[in-house]
């Protein structure tokens, strides 16, 4: 099997730990967990033929226990990687901050990865630890050519062909600040980091919004 699909909780742990020696042909895995009993393990073993992988942590609250900079144990793993993509979105944002934690960043022993050239963050937030996990990609990826950072979204874009009103639909006030606050963390923390090689995307919340904070 080249591609699989998961979608249920603890599918993240599971898939690092059990898919690499199950499924050693694997090029392309997307997974879907609300909910994780404990962050990504580090081990030894090896997705060699991996070149895609998209996850999505979604959940009104996602166990504020989970540390995103975890993840980097998938890109230590695959080393034919060429994208990753994470959706981070939760509905009340319980992570520690990394404004109401501001010790040094933590890094992870450093193995540098040569094929991957795209990650995206979708709904990115002030999390320390995904803060963390994004200045280790921009540290260990040698071959990173884009980088797209998006803040949280309305469901219904005032660019959307089949919006009439021009505008965007509403969002509640604490995503709106905290995606500001994922904002300022990009601006503060990530992009003084960013190499000229990479280009930086970072999509904010749209102007539209403005009226409602």
């Amino acid at each position: 099997m080249k591609n699989l699909y998961m979608h249920r909780s603890s599918s993240v742990f599971d898939a690092r730990a059990k898919l690499p020696s199950s499924m050693p042909n694997l090029e392309a895995l997307t997974i879907h967990s609300c909910n994780e009993r404990a962050s990504t393990p580090m081990l030894h073993s090896k997705f060699i033929h991996l070149r895609h992988l998209s996850i999505s942590l979604i959940a009104a609250v996602f166990s504020p226990g989970y540390d995103y900079l975890s993840l980097a144990s998938f890109l230590d793993a695959a080393p034919s990687l060429e994208t990753f993509n994470l959706n981070a979105w939760q509905r009340y944002m319980e992570h520690v901050s990394i404004f109401a934690d501001t010790a040094d960043l933590r890094w992870m022993r450093e193995q540098h990865h040569h094929n991957l050239k795209s990650v995206r963050i979708t709904a990115f937030c002030s999390a320390k630890s995904l803060v963390e996990l994004t200045c280790h990609i921009l540290e260990s990826v040698t071959s990173l050519e884009s980088l797209t950072l998006e803040a949280p979204q309305s469901i219904l874009r005032c660019s959307a062909p089949y919006n009439k009103s021009g505008k965007c639909s509403p969002m509640a006030r604490d995503i709106l600040l905290e995606a500001h606050r994922g904002v300022l963390a990009i601006r503060r923390y990530i992009e003084p980091k960013v190499p000229s090689t990479v280009k930086l995307h970072v999509l904010e919340p749209c102007s539209c919004h403005a009226v409602e904070l």
